[in-house]
C-alpha cells in the first residue's frame, strides 16, 4: 500500500426509538457531504483501488455518494467487523488490505476512524487531528517501510 484515505461516514439521521444504530441512514447533509468529499478527493488524485466500508447503512450510502465522484474500477469489501471499529482493528484492516493495493480507504465511525488517523498523524510529526468531524477525510501516504505521511485532510465543513 502506497497511500491510505480514511474517512468517516457523513451526517446521519437522529437515532429514534426502533432504529438500530447500525440501520441509521444519512441524512441530506450526510449525502451532500458524500458527494463533495468524493469530488474533492477525485480532483486532488486521491482514488482509491480498494475501499473498505463498513456495513452500517450510513457507511454504505457514504461510500455510495463518494465513489460517484472516481473513474476506473474500484474494488469494495463491506465488512460489519468496521462497525465501531477500533483503531487497532482499523489497522489490521489497513494491513491486510494494503499487499493487495497500491490506494486503501477506509469509510467507519468514530471514534475509532478518528483515533487511528490522529495515531498516523502522531507518527508522521503531523499537527494533531484533534476533530474529524461527518463527511470528513485524511490522506497518509505509506512508505515502503510503513512510515505514514500526513498528505492532506478534508474536512466536510470546508468543502461546502
Amino acid at each position: 500500500m502506497r497511500r491510505l484515505i480514511l474517512m468517516r461516514h457523513g451526517e446521519a439521521e437522529r437515532p429514534r426509538p426502533g432504529l438500530e444504530d447500525f440501520d441509521r441512514a444519512l441524512d441530506e447533509e450526510g449525502r451532500a457531504e458524500s458527494r463533495r468529499m468524493g469530488q474533492a478527493l477525485a480532483k486532488a488524485g486521491f482514488t482509491p483501488d480498494l475501499a473498505l466500508v463498513s456495513a452500517s447503512r450510513r457507511t454504505l450510502e457514504t461510500w455510495a455518494g463518494t465513489a460517484a465522484a472516481f473513474t476506473g474500477d474500484i474494488a469494495v469489501e463491506q465488512r460489519r467487523g468496521l462497525y465501531a471499529a477500533s483503531a487497532v482493528t482499523l489497522s489490521a484492516s489497513a494491513a491486510e488490505a494494503g499487499g493487495r493495493a497500491q490506494t486503501v480507504m477506509i469509510v467507519g465511525h468514530n471514534p475509532g476512524i478518528h483515533q487511528y488517523a490522529a495515531h498516523l498523524a502522531q507518527q508522521a510529526g503531523a499537527p494533531v487531528l484533534d476533530r474529524f468531524s461527518t463527511g470528513s477525510a485524511a490522506v497518509f501516504a505509506v512508505d515502503e517501510e510503513g512510515r505514514p505521511r500526513l498528505e492532506k485532510t478534508l474536512m466536510a465543513r470546508d468543502l461546502r
